[in-house]
């Protein structure tokens, strides 16, 4: 189910709203969509939920620059971490960069 307007969520930074059936391809969007009406069905209460922007399993050769604060360049609120970011090595790195970003995100409040 899509939803116009604004999102309620612990999220600090807010959410946009988009519809995330026209940023996929039209075959992956099927599969999702479908996906999650069956998980549904199994899972009493997932029905409804915000779905937070999109991760892909591909690697890819660029690195994202940050900021000193850890914030994408170019972006006022695009906290770019993890594995993806380019700034990390596996999992346990990964983890440990989205865990320093979210501490300043949080002392930064």
């Amino acid at each position: 189910k899509e939803t116009a307007g604004r999102l309620e969520t612990s999220y600090p930074l807010g959410l946009k709203p988009v519809a995330l059936w026209e940023m996929l391809p039209a075959d992956v969007a099927v599969s999702i969509r479908e996906a999650l009406l069956n998980f549904s069905k199994k899972m009493p209460g997932f029905e409804n939920g915000i779905i937070m922007g999109l991760e892909s399993k591909t690697s890819s050769p660029i690195q994202a620059v940050r900021e000193p604060d850890g914030k994408c360049i170019g972006f006022t609120n695009l906290y770019v971490v993890g594995e993806g970011s380019g700034h990390s090595g596996g999992i346990i790195s990964s983890a440990a960069d989205g865990i320093r970003i979210a501490m300043h995100i949080v002392e930064s409040r």
